[in-house]
């Protein structure tokens, strides 16, 4: 608590101006995916939306009806077009998708917001996905499967003839806002839809989330959600990187024999391992002071020293199963 002090009174500017405000794990892990959760926050949909370019709003009629207007008056001047799909899954076909393509008039800095259940953020995500190669969106979900599971990570596709989803991509939301408010509205059929994902993901986390009240619900099973999509696509990224530098051949004066020793680099940007508890599991940091306390370690020092690290992490690696990846994840969590 910041109190009454100076830094109490200036609490007011801090939360203007913060992108997002953590009190807890679950609130750190969703603005690491970039995900809003607030009840209320479509009346503040305007100043959600991060840049300033224009807007095109993707909706379909039945949300429209309802909260298409509160949305339009929340974009304000940033508004360029509003544009509706079908209800349901006819909103996933090439056909409504092509109307959809020809008639976004937005350049590469323009935002695609879609407003409405999975089966309009799945569509409007992947025209945003492919309309000039990829723009920004901004999925703001109004069904509670959406909400827990749908809108958050990036899934966007559309059905064919041989079956669902088997044309999409993966084209992670500049900002996904989620507001509990929406499901005042919601068909009590869709509710239970959305419950069974809600039961799903309790029984995953080993805690009754369907006991609780809709905004914890949903910013609960958010970051549940948030958490595993956010790790997968670090760890997906990882591999690649391991399989380019496997593939690459070594070069003269290169900084170290072997590429295992950046594999996974880009793991540290997941919320679940982060390179200060790796450093820890290992005992030493890979530049500066040892874990021993001493003084800088001159550069040859440091290339000896990380290289017989990374043996010897490979080395665990291999004894235990486990690819590299796996390893610094796994003794992050065994030495907290």
């Amino acid at each position: 608590m910041l109190g009454t002090g100076p830094r109490g009174r200036r609490r007011p500017l801090y939360a203007q101006v913060a992108d997002f405000v953590v009190h807890d794990a679950d609130d750190a892990v969703l603005a690491a995916a970039g995900v809003h959760v607030e009840r209320g926050a479509l009346r503040r949909l305007g100043s959600l939306v991060p840049g300033d370019a224009k807007i095109a709003l993707v909706s379909d009629p039945n949300v429209a009806g309802i909260h298409g207007m509160d949305a339009q008056l929340a974009l304000g001047p940033r508004l360029a077009q509003v544009h509706e799909l079908p209800p349901g899954e006819e909103a996933k076909t090439l056909a409504a998708l092509d109307r959809l393509w020809q008639d976004l008039r937005l350049d590469r800095r323009g935002t695609i917001v879609a407003l409405g259940g999975g089966c309009t953020t799945d569509a409007a995500g992947f025209a945003a996905a492919t309309y000039l190669r990829g723009v920004p969106w901004v999925p703001v979900p109004t069904s509670l499967v959406a909400q827990v599971d749908a809108a958050i990570g990036g899934k966007t596709a559309i059905d064919i003839p041989q079956g669902k989803n088997l044309v999409g991509a993966f084209h992670w939301p500049v900002r996904t806002v989620i507001d509990a408010a929406l499901l005042e509205t919601l068909p009590e059929p869709q509710r239970r839809e959305g419950m069974a994902e809600v039961v799903k993901t309790g029984l995953l986390a080993g805690e009754p989330l369907w006991e609780l009240p809709d905004d914890e619900l949903v910013r609960r099973c958010a970051a549940f959600k948030a958490a595993t999509t956010r790790s997968a696509r670090c760890s997906t990224s990882a591999i690649r990187s391991r399989t380019r530098s496997r593939l690459r051949p070594p070069t003269r004066g290169s900084r170290t024999a072997t590429p295992s020793r950046w594999d996974c680099s880009p793991l540290f940007a997941c919320p679940v391992a982060t390179s200060a508890r790796w450093r820890r599991s290992c005992g030493r940091s890979r530049y500066g002071s040892t874990a021993s306390g001493r003084g800088p370690r001159s550069s040859a020092t440091r290339r000896s020293s990380a290289a017989s690290s990374a043996s010897s992490c490979s080395g665990t690696t291999a004894r235990a199963g486990m690819s590299p990846c796996r390893l610094r994840t796994s003794g992050a969590s065994s030495t907290r």
